[in-house]
């Protein structure tokens, strides 16, 4: 989508996308899309918050645990 509506950055420098579409991954070089097809609960995503303790994104606003994106991209999120 081309409304961001949230952007975080990893530890590696992995860029991370609320948009209204889903969740965009730019590792520098391409971008990779996830949305309800990849599992995830809605496409509506206002925001994402970090957790340190798991070291995984939490997508707002359902609080969708989002390890299958951390599984498939392999970035580092400590």
């Amino acid at each position: 989508s081309s409304i961001v509506v949230d952007i975080k950055q990893d530890k590696r420098g992995y860029i991370w996308m609320a948009t209204e579409k889903g969740v965009s991954l730019f590792d520098g070089y391409t971008f990779r899309n996830f949305t309800t097809k990849d599992g995830l609960v809605s496409n509506e995503i206002t925001g994402l918050t970090y957790n340190p303790l798991t070291k995984t994104y939490r997508l707002n606003p359902r609080d969708v645990d989002v390890n299958y994106m951390v599984a498939c991209s392999k970035p580092n999120l400590s």
